[in-house]
């Protein structure tokens, strides 16, 4: 071989070696870089424990190689980065985790002959927004515990939405509820609060609400053929300690003279688990603390609006092709398909918590309110629709789950002497053979009640209500 030729292969060696040590430590510093990206969004799954292992190992052990190693090396990268984007490109193609519920939804709107609405919840804001209507989604206190909405300079946190405006729910049955706030933001006709005497008032989460259905077919609609002045406090995503929050600053205002207190059985005891460790919402367990929410309902409507605006222009910027893109560079979807397939497939069921003792206490305080002013209290156990065999998710150890969750439950209300309506016991508990029973009451996917259920669930209150005194 000639001195040229050698001078070539040397030059094109000591360039491809280059090469190869510039790709390891971009990996390494790129693998940097991910891990801190999934440390600071919370991202604790698969990514961010293998790339502490590519930065702390990969690079300097490498570089001690032979040079042959690191081209080698550098190879594999290359490879594993090519392959890792190809997969990307098939998950964008052919992987939706969304489509299975969406095309179960479509499916049971197709049964039910309801015209099947497939926009999302922002495109059905920005059409009504287009024709004039002020809609935003519906407000859940619960998302901003960690980081409450400054009112008047302080930090606040809201119980209910923007007052007078349409709230854009979900939507399990094909269509997207809608419904109109009242003066102070909730789901109740206009002047609500300006009744002199109020029969019944709703506390809960969002079957308070009546999420899922027509206004004509939620529970509060049931509950007022017997008491016309009903209305409901309710916010989804509420636990006990929200509740609470709700009867002090709002209830003390009307006084009804029966409050009605529901227990979602598969969201309570987790909404419990988070509001127990907010210090702002503990401080409701002393009967003296109030924010005074009734006074700041303009302050309220600037802040929750500002909140909403903010958020629906930020998911607005998640479907522009800058965010398509740096979403397609981070592997966002093929990272959604490894955590759907490895990590939550494979964990293990977290144990049973319910915090008994704070539901206790924010019961105790929250009937000796309505005590305080002559009302009542009663408890209203809300099943879940996988409790029952052949129903959604069921599966023998949630069965087990719920009744670990009823039985902490009756015990927390019989301690107190507090009526209870057991709806577990309403809804036909049958084999799996014989479900199709539960179908006219329950969607066959994780959802609220259909209509039928909240009808069954007014009849059965409203039948318990009557033997009370």
């Amino acid at each position: 071989m000639n001195p040229t030729t050698v001078d070539k292969v040397r030059t094109q060696y000591s360039s491809a070696v280059t090469l190869a040590n510039s790709v390891l430590f971009t990996a390494s510093a790129g693998s940097a870089a991910f891990c801190l990206y999934c440390i600071a969004s919370h991202k604790d799954h698969l990514y961010l424990r293998l790339a502490p292992a590519m930065i702390g190992i990969a690079a300097p052990l490498l570089m001690k190689f032979r040079p042959v190693f690191r081209l080698m090396a550098a190879a594999v990268v290359i490879g594993l980065g090519v392959g890792l984007y190809v997969a990307q490109g098939f998950a964008l193609m052919l992987v939706d985790p969304d489509r299975p519920a969406l095309q179960a939804l479509e499916k049971e709107a197709k049964a039910a002959r309801v015209p099947f609405d497939g926009r999302t919840r922002i495109q059905v804001i920005e059409d009504l927004r287009s024709q004039g209507v002020a809609a935003y989604p519906p407000f859940y206190p619960y998302l901003l515990l960690d980081a409450p909405l400054r009112v008047d300079g302080e930090p606040t946190i809201a119980l209910s939405s923007i007052a007078n405006i349409t709230a854009v729910c979900c939507n399990d049955s094909g269509q997207y509820l809608e419904y109109k706030t009242d003066e102070h933001g909730f789901a109740n006709p206009a002047g609500s609060w300006s009744q002199r005497s109020i029969d019944m008032a709703l506390v809960g989460a969002s079957s308070a609400v009546g999420e899922s259905v027509p206004q004509a077919d939620n529970l509060l609609s049931q509950l007022r053929v017997r008491y016309p002045s009903a209305m409901t406090v309710g916010a989804g995503g509420n636990g006990p300690l929200l509740e609470l929050a709700s009867i002090r600053e709002y209830l003390t205002l009307v006084k009804p003279k029966r409050v009605v207190w529901l227990f979602a059985e598969s969201h309570t005891p987790e909404y419990l688990e988070a509001e127990s460790h907010t210090p702002a919402l503990l401080r409701y367990l002393d009967a003296s603390y109030k924010q005074g929410l009734l006074e700041k309902q303009d302050s309220l409507n600037q802040a929750i609006t500002g909140y909403f605006n903010s958020g629906i222009q930020t998911e607005l910027a998640e479907e522009a092709p800058p965010r398509l893109a740096k979403d397609f560079l981070l592997l966002k979807t093929f990272r959604t398909v490894m955590y759907y397939y490895v990590t939550a497939k494979t964990a293990k069921p977290r144990p049973f918590q319910f915090n008994s003792e704070v539901y206790e206490q924010a019961l105790r305080e929250g009937r000796r309110m309505v005590n305080s002013w002559g009302g009542t209290v009663t408890l209203a156990y809300f099943p879940d629709s996988s409790r029952y065999a052949g129903i959604c998710i069921y599966t023998p150890a949630l069965r087990q789950l719920y009744d670990r969750t009823h039985e902490a439950f009756m015990k927390v209300a019989n301690k107190l002497d507090i009526p209870v309506v057991d709806l577990s016991r309403s809804f036909p508990d049958v084999p799996a053979a014989q479900s199709a029973i539960n179908t006219q009451y329950f969607y066959p996917y994780p959802a609220h009640y259909k209509p039928a259920g909240y009808h069954l669930a007014g009849k059965e209150i409203l039948s318990a209500l009557e033997k009370l005194p």
